[in-house]
């Protein structure tokens, strides 16, 4: 949290989303979080350049984040579901998505 925050203020960060779903009584996710913030979110996707990093659970947080990019690409681009999988699958495919991940 230090390091981030560090980059944060050292302006390689421009913006910092926090979400910690064991430390507080309200549970907060990766996918909530995504969801909050889905006008900024989508305007990023559409940045060529822009690349999405997602660690932890494989599981359960994974899929949930992918589908939390799908679901934002649905509403704020106007996309069928199965655009939005595609559009998600596309940058996979060209290592915009990547994903380090473990079982839990």
């Amino acid at each position: 949290q230090e390091e981030l925050a560090a980059h944060l203020k050292s302006g390689a960060l421009s913006q910092l989303h926090v979400a910690f779903s064991r430390e507080t009584a309200q549970k907060v996710y990766v996918q909530d979080k995504i969801w909050e913030q889905r006008d900024a979110v989508w305007k990023l996707l559409q940045h060529p350049k822009c690349t999405v990093y997602v660690c932890g659970d494989a599981r359960a947080m994974a899929p949930d984040v992918k589908k939390a990019f799908q679901r934002v690409a649905e509403d704020c681009g106007g996309r069928s579901s199965s655009s939005a999988a595609n559009m998600v699958a596309a940058m996979v495919e060209s290592n915009r998505y990547l994903e380090d991940v473990w079982a839990s």
